[in-house]
């Protein structure tokens, strides 16, 4: 291909690599996870460096699979955020457990179209040097039975349950390893900013909060009553777009799935204060 469009008068000069990985890995720890996919692009970088070819890497966080099947409890999806934290040619550019499913786990031909759409909108402004990050989760604070998610967003937030059927969880959100506690209510405080207000005061070095990540643990011939992902969540980016390509329909951006221990120890009041 490199040799072809040279010959043809329009050199390739760089690469934007969309990198999709479904449930293959899905037992797989974060670590190991990690450092199999960051070797497997330091050798293809190396490889296209060779050639004289820049690369970057436009990450999509797979969307887990469909009701009757194991969820998306998988640290392969979550390990991709540090990744693109790290690697200055890598971006989490989409997250896509808010598409419909053509079976148990792969997207249906009219979610691979919005994907797509989306993704090239990505490559457009990478290509003229902006680097807008997707929106992610930077700061977490425990108050007694509340927690404050403060997210990192250049676009703000908003909840949107009218996209899919609503999630068995609240809103995409639980929390994990205390037992007795659950979410009774969420508020969004803020642009950016989300609370959690659940039953117990939160505490134990096994708690976790969890969006849109979320382990089946119902029977496993249930007849699937939609074909959405589920661990589905309500979070996207304050921002829309019409598509191009299929009339009617919308571009939107969600917000990434994680999978996060509650902090140990509690920051002071002036910590709290400058993160809000």
């Amino acid at each position: 291909i490199r040799d072809a469009a040279e010959a043809n008068g329009a050199p390739i000069r760089h690469l934007y690599i969309p990198f999709f990985h479904g449930e293959a890995d899905r037992s797989a720890d974060q670590d190991t996870y990690r450092a199999q996919l960051e070797q497997m692009m330091d050798e293809a970088d190396a490889a296209f460096e060779e050639m004289g070819l820049e690369t970057d890497w436009l990450l999509a966080q797979a969307s887990g699979t469909a009701e009757g099947s194991n969820g998306n409890a998988w640290a392969s999806r979550t390990s991709l955020a540090g990744i693109a934290n790290d690697r200055p040619n890598a971006h989490l550019a989409i997250a896509n457990y808010a598409y419909k499913l053509e079976d148990s786990v792969h997207l249906t031909a009219e979610s691979k179209v919005l994907v797509g759409e989306l993704l090239a909108r990505r490559i457009v402004d990478l290509d003229a040097g902006r680097q807008r990050r997707l929106t992610r989760l930077n700061h977490m604070v425990i108050n007694g039975s509340e927690v404050e998610l403060m997210f990192d967003s250049a676009t703000g937030i908003t909840i949107d349950d009218t996209r899919f059927p609503v999630p068995d969880t609240f809103l995409g959100f639980s929390i994990t390893g205390q037992k007795g506690q659950e979410i009774v209510a969420i508020k969004q405080t803020g642009p950016a900013t989300i609370r959690l207000i659940c039953a117990l005061p939160i505490g134990g070095h096994k708690t976790r909060i969890n969006y849109a990540y979320q382990r089946n643990i119902g029977s496993a011939d249930h007849v699937p009553e939609h074909r959405y992902p589920i661990g589905r969540g309500c979070l996207r980016e304050d921002w829309s777009a019409p598509s191009k390509i299929i009339e009617g329909e919308e571009l939107l951006s969600w917000v990434p799935a994680f999978s996060l221990p509650v902090p140990q120890e509690l920051p002071s009041e002036r910590e709290v204060a400058l993160a809000a």
